[in-house]
C-alpha cells in the first residue's frame, strides 16, 4: 500500500502527466484529485494545455479518500458558504479534465482513467469533463467503481456528473460495475442540483447551459440507488447495447431548450442484444426528448428483440410513443409497445406480420 498526498494532479496547468496503478493499493489525497486540470477553482484567464491520464490495472485498487476525516460544517464554514451548501471554491472531489475554472478559448484540460481494477471513491463529488474547456472520459473494461458516500445518502459531497458547466463528458463501460448512491447527471447540472452556492470567484458558471455527456454501456452493470437524470443543463445520452445494464431508481430524459434532444439509444450487436434496463427502474420522458434505436448490426433472420419490460408506468407515455427513431433498420422494421406501455419491442416483418401484445 502507498499513499500520495492531501492535493493530486495528474496533468497540472501546461503539462502532460500519467498515474499507473499496476498492483496493490494506492491512496490518493485527502482533499482533490484532479486528471488534467488545474487544481484551484481559482477562476484563471490564462491558457492552459493539460493532459492527464490515469489507469488502474486489474487486480489493482486506486482509492481517493475525499474529504475523510474533515469536518464538513467546518469546512464550509472556512469557504464561505452556507452549512451544506458548499461553496465552488475548491470543491473537494475526483475531477477528470476539468477545467470548471477557465473561459480562455486557447484552453484545454483532457482527463481519461483507464479502469480494469477497482476505483474507491471514498468521500468527494465525482466529475467528468467539467467547464466550457473541460473534456474528460472513463474507459471501464472490468473491475469497479464504486462511491462509498461515507455520510450517507443526504451527504452532499458525493455528486456525481458526465458533462457538466460547457464540458464534455463520456462514461464508456463494457464490462464490470459502477455503483454510487447518488444521483448521475448525465449532460448537465444546475448549481442547485449539485448543493453548490455560485461564489464570487466562479460568477461566470450559470452562462453555461451546454454541457454535453454520455453514458455508455455494452457490458457490466451501471447502477445507482438514486436517480439518473440525462439533459438537466445540456444534452445527455444514455446508451445500451449487448450484455450492458442500467438500474437506478427512475431514468429522467430532460431537455434543456436550445440544445440538442436528449435520448435513450439501444444498439444492437450481432446477436441481436440492445442491452438491458433493470424492470424495477422507472422512465420519464420530457417533450423534446427522444428513443432511438440502432439495428445497424441486427442478425438477420431475426424477428425481434425487447428493448426494455418495466414493473411501472412510464412518465410521459403518449409523447415517447411518437418520438421513437429508427437508424440502420431495414424499412420492414417496427417499434412495437405493448398495451400496458411498460414493454418496447423492435421487430422485423417477414413477409405477413401478425403484433399480438
Amino acid at each position: 500500500m502507498a499513499n500520495l498526498g492531501n492535493q493530486v494532479n495528474v496533468g497540472y496547468c501546461y503539462g502532460t502527466g500519467e498515474l499507473l496503478v499496476k498492483r496493490g493499493n494506492l491512496n490518493v489525497g485527502t482533499f482533490t484529485m484532479s486528471v488534467g486540470g488545474c487544481g484551484s477553482d481559482t477562476v484563471s484567464p490564462y491558457a492552459y494545455n493539460v493532459t492527464g491520464v490515469v489507469e488502474v490495472c486489474k487486480g489493482a485498487t486506486l482509492t481517493y479518500n475525499g474529504n475523510a476525516g474533515r469536518n464538513l460544517s467546518t469546512q464550509e464554514s472556512n469557504y464561505g458558504s452556507k452549512p451544506g451548501n458548499p461553496s465552488w471554491n475548491r470543491a473537494p472531489g475526483l475531477m477528470v479534465g476539468h477545467g470548471i475554472a477557465n473561459q480562455n478559448a486557447g484552453s484545454y484540460f483532457r482527463g481519461e482513467v483507464r479502469l480494469a481494477g477497482k476505483l474507491v471513491n471514498y468521500y468527494g463529488s465525482f466529475f467528468v469533463g467539467s467547464g466550457s474547456c473541460g473534456d474528460g472520459e472513463v474507459i471501464q473494461t472490468d473491475g469497479t467503481f464504486e462511491s462509498q458516500n461515507v455520510g450517507g445518502d443526504t451527504a452532499t459531497t458525493n455528486e456525481v456528473a458526465i458533462g457538466l458547466f460547457g464540458g464534455t463528458g463520456v462514461y464508456r463501460m463494457s464490462g464490470g460495475e459502477f455503483k454510487t448512491r447518488k444521483n448521475v447527471y448525465v449532460g448537465g447540472a444546475t448549481c442547485d442540483d449539485l448543493h453548490r452556492e455560485i461564489t464570487n470567484v466562479v460568477m461566470y458558471l450559470h452562462q453555461f447551459h451546454n454541457a454535453k455527456g454520455r453514458v455508455s454501456v455494452s457490458g457490466g452493470t451501471f447502477q445507482t440507488t438514486q436517480n439518473i437524470i440525462l439533459g438537466a443543463d445540456g444534452t445527455g445520452v444514455l446508451e445500451l447495447s449487448s450484455t450492458g445494464t442500467v438500474k437506478a431508481a427512475a431514468i429522467v430524459v430532460s431537455n434543456t431548450v436550445g440544445q440538442a434532444a436528449s435520448y435513450v439509444k439501444f444498439m444492437s450487436d450481432a446477436e441481436g442484444r440492445f442491452g438491458t434496463i433493470d424492470p424495477a427502474t422507472k422512465l420519464a420522458f420530457a417533450e423534446g426528448s427522444k428513443i432511438v434505436i440502432d439495428a445497424a448490426t441486427f442478425p438477420e433472420g431475426t424477428t425481434k428483440a425487447t428493448l426494455f419490460s418495466l414493473n411501472d408506468d412510464i412518465g410521459g407515455l403518449d409523447y415517447i410513443k411518437q418520438h421513437v427513431e429508427l437508424v440502420n433498420a431495414p424499412e420492414n422494421a417496427v417499434p412495437v409497445w405493448s398495451e400496458d406501455g411498460r414493454r418496447l419491442r423492435f421487430r422485423v416483418a417477414r413477409g405477413m406480420m401478425f403484433i399480438v401484445r
